[in-house]
């Protein structure tokens, strides 16, 4: 009997001990509990948590994607998720080769070719399937489409939808008309601050507006050793954007400038009108601007005497 009492006291006093240590009992000393160790997720482990099924964006790391569906939803987010920061280097996305249609995907074509070739990837997601399963693309450049076709015939994923013959995992960078008006605003305010920059730059003699005799041709000015801008950027739907610039201050004293004193200009943008664009085009300037039309659903940014 007595052989056994200090083995059961050790065993007390050391489960106290180390419940104390990790936070089960409070410390009798300080009255306090001593916090548990946080041990943080791996970033496997988080992105495991998360399923394509409730919207999230899952990657190809995920170890959740046990499924062949899975899989394939995974490995589109993450062709589009590569894909977004090459457009943010590029300011384009790779170009298909077929116009319109959605094309095959692999090594040796778009995007995944220029993927590799500027080391975003290092091998190009297929369908887990394998032959003839297929992910596909296409791009004009200015906005891209990812799609894969899904087994589940529930067509229970998110970002997934039914053809009435096939489930189709999607993933495109178009924006709503809403969304792409914004774009053009803020396009343009982008290289209307790149402009007035330019007018005000040390060295520049004249203090006047780029001479250049297109929106296009504004990369001369503005892009180069100064950077004004690093890129002029373009319509999100391949549209065009218009720069004039003038020189005087209005009426017939006013002419299109080619070289100095270039005091007047105007940058336009043509909006999509099948929405409600007031809150831009209530405020923009309107009229006729050497023959460039300012009216809606044209959006304007004009600056100088000539306005």
């Amino acid at each position: 009997m007595f052989i056994f009492i200090p083995v059961l006291v050790v065993a007390i006093v050391g489960g106290a001990v180390a419940a104390i240590k990790f936070g089960v009992i409070s410390n009798p000393l300080t009255n306090k509990s001593t916090p548990s160790p946080v041990v943080n997720p791996s970033p496997q482990e988080e992105a495991a948590s998360q399923s394509p099924l409730e919207g999230t964006t899952p990657t190809v790391e995920q170890s959740s994607a046990t499924t062949p569906d899975e899989q394939r939803a995974a490995d589109i987010e993450f062709i589009a998720n590569t894909l977004d920061n090459y457009y943010i280097q590029n300011v384009a996305y790779p170009k298909s080769s077929s116009s319109g249609f959605l094309v095959h995907i692999n090594n040796q074509m778009s995007p995944c070719k220029e993927l590799i070739l500027n080391s975003f990837l290092v091998t190009c997601p297929q369908d887990p399937a394998g032959e003839p399963a297929f992910y596909s693309y296409r791009s004009n450049g200015n906005y891209y489409e990812l799609t894969a076709k899904l087994d589940d015939p529930s067509c229970r994923y998110a970002n997934a939808t039914f053809d009435g013959k096939t489930c189709i995992y999607s993933k495109s960078s178009l924006l709503t008309p809403a969304e792409r008006n914004k774009e053009r605003v803020s396009d343009l305010y982008s290289v209307f601050r790149a402009v007035e920059a330019y007018a005000m730059a040390e060295g520049n003699i004249y203090g006047s507006y780029p001479p250049a005799s297109s929106y296009d041709d504004l990369t001369n000015y503005l892009i180069g050793e100064t950077r004004f801008i690093n890129k002029l950027p373009k319509d999100p739907l391949g549209g065009v954007y218009n720069y004039i610039v003038v020189t005087g201050t209005g009426g017939q004293s006013s002419s299109i400038c080619t070289s100095a004193n270039c005091t007047t200009y105007v940058l336009s943008a043509f909006f999509e009108d099948s929405i409600d664009n007031s809150q831009y085009l209530g405020t923009d300037f309107d009229g006729n601007f050497f023959g460039v039309s300012c009216d809606d659903p044209t959006y304007c940014i004009a600056q100088g005497p000539a306005i």
